[in-house]
Order: C-alpha cells, then structure tokens, then sequence
C-alpha cells in the first residue's frame, strides 16, 4: 500500500515537472503568455534551483580557501628550506672559523718552539664515541712519522702516535681516560722556580683535568705550569701541558695527586704538530 502511494507521488511529480518545462517552453519560444501557470513555473524552477545556487556559492567560497591554503603552505616550505639552508651556511662558517684558529695556534706555538722539528698534519677521521680516545691524522710512515711520538694542537700537547700505517696514523688522546703502556714524564714549575717532577697517569672526565701523581715533592700549588720533562730522552722537553687547577692529598700514604687543565682545548681539533724525534 505504501509503495504504491510512493510511486503515485512520484509519477505526479514527474507529470507537474514535465509540464511546468513544456508551458516555460511555450512561453519562451511561441511566445505564449499564461501569467498564473507562467508565475507558478518559475516559482517551481526557482525553488528546485535554489539548493543548487547555495552549493555553487558555498563550493567557490571553499574553492578559494583551499587555494589560499595551498599557497600558503607553498610559502611555508619555501620558508623552511630558506632557514635551513642558513643555518648551514652558518655552521659551515662557524667550522671554518675554528679551523683557521687552530691554523693559526698551531703556527704561533711552532713559531715558540725554533729548535723543534714538527710536521703540520691534518685531522681526518674522530668519531663520537671515542671522541676524548683518540683521532686519525693524515700522515704516515711515507712522512716518516714513528710511535709514541708527541703530538701538538691549539697550544699545547694533547696525545700521542699509537698506531702508524703507510699515509696515516693514529693519535692517542690524553684524555684517553683508560691510560695504558705510554706514560709522560712531565715537571711542574712553580714562581719560585721550585721544579717537581711527576708522570701524567691519566684523566678526570669530570674535572676534565688530566691526572698527575707519582710526584717527587709535595711542593705543588695551584697555578703552577706543566710542561713535559726534560728528564726523558726519548720526548721532547718543555712543550706546553697545562696548568695546575687541584691538589689532593691521598690519605693513605700522605702523596698528593695533581688535576692538570690541558692547555689546549681538547674538543676542537683540526689540525695537529707532530713532534719528530
């Protein structure tokens, strides 16, 4: 029974549609003129177009803002690729300075030192993970470069040659905080012209201070300078190591232990002397 009354309605429905169409027809093209059936057509197409005009509106008004939105967007990645790339710039300038100022320490502390023979190398390879263990110069034994020679950067001894392969070697960091086998002899000089001599043992990663003990004397105050000994033959004598920054009595045998501040700055190395024997 329902269906029957829904498919009455929609046949009346197509029968007024198709005649409202036919009589606008007439009225347009033959020139006829039925003003009641003329005004209840167009009332007709005017309420059955009226939802459609809404959608137009409302499609070109979202049309515009997803366009607003796209370029906007554009811009925004143009933005960021423009940031970044400066910043880049930025870090490179900033590598690139610390480089010539690693140049230019290296030059003025072989400058200080005439009667030592040092060849200029550079840094090629330092991991993260063994950032304060050790780095890989670019020089060999075609350069004549031999074990346990010392090695120099930004003022001051920093390690030495452990390894040695035919255009490269590896350089042993100091502040190698597991200090094996190579042991440097090192003296202590204080403003009274007071010399204590000692062996640099090994390194504090929280002082960041390389360790001294073994000393001769206790008469070791803060402030004294640490330069390697010229009691040891086989290393060059009185090259920069530090200064004195902490003096600790040990308990039981009533020695002192010494925290030396590394006269170079042990995080940026660029480029290094090596010490010739």
């Amino acid at each position: 029974m329902k269906y029957n009354r829904f498919s009455r309605l929609i046949i009346i429905v197509s029968v007024f549609l198709v005649f409202s169409f036919s009589m606008l027809f007439l009225t347009v093209n033959k020139g006829f003129s039925i003003p009641v059936i003329n005004n209840i057509v167009h009332q007709s197409i005017s309420f059955i177009s009226r939802p459609f005009s809404v959608s137009n509106r409302w499609i070109s008004s979202n049309i515009q803002s997803v366009s607003d939105l796209t370029k906007a967007y554009r811009e925004n990645i143009s933005l960021k690729n423009s940031l970044s790339a400066l910043e880049n710039q930025e870090a490179e300038l900033a590598t690139l300075k610390s480089e010539n100022e690693n140049l230019k320490s290296n030059l003025e502390f072989k400058k200080g030192q005439p009667t030592v023979d040092f060849s200029a190398a550079t840094v090629i390879d330092r991991t993260s993970n063994a950032w304060l263990d050790e780095l890989t110069i670019d020089m060999g034994s075609q350069e004549d470069v031999k074990e346990n020679g010392l090695v120099v950067a930004n003022n001051g001894v920093i390690g030495y040659i452990d390894q040695v392969f035919s255009t490269s070697s590896t350089v042993r960091l100091f502040s190698n905080s597991n200090q094996t086998g190579f042991k440097l002899s090192v003296k202590l000089l204080s403003k009274d012209s007071t010399v204590v001599y000692g062996i640099l043992s090994g390194y504090d990663s929280d002082l960041k201070a390389f360790i001294v003990s073994q000393l001769n004397s206790d008469s070791v105050q803060v402030g004294n300078q640490v330069v390697t000994s010229d009691l040891d033959s086989k290393i060059t004598a009185n090259l920069a190591v530090g200064q004195v920054m902490k003096v600790e009595k040990n308990a039981n045998d009533m020695s002192s232990t010494v925290y030396v501040k590394p006269q170079a700055d042990l995080s940026t190395i660029y480029s290094v002397l090596v010490v010739k024997k």
